[in-house]
């Protein structure tokens, strides 16, 4: 992704979520980065973000789901 928003001039931001467990419903984690995210891009300007996961996050979602 860092490549690809570099070749695009766009600019890239990381944020760090905060762990939840695997029991954790997901939608709660999930409205709890909205708001940072929304923050971050209205004071940059921005009306549209993108988010990304890579193929760690997909393990760990499925990871998640088979220990529920």
């Amino acid at each position: 992704m860092k490549r690809l928003a570099k070749r695009l001039g766009v600019p890239i931001a990381r944020f760090a979520g905060a762990a939840t467990s695997p029991r954790a419903d997901c939608r709660k984690p999930r409205a709890a980065r909205a708001t940072p995210l929304a923050e971050a891009a209205s004071r940059a300007g921005y009306a549209h973000i993108l988010t990304g996961h890579t193929l760690d996050d997909q393990a760990e979602t499925v990871l998640f789901r088979l220990a529920v």
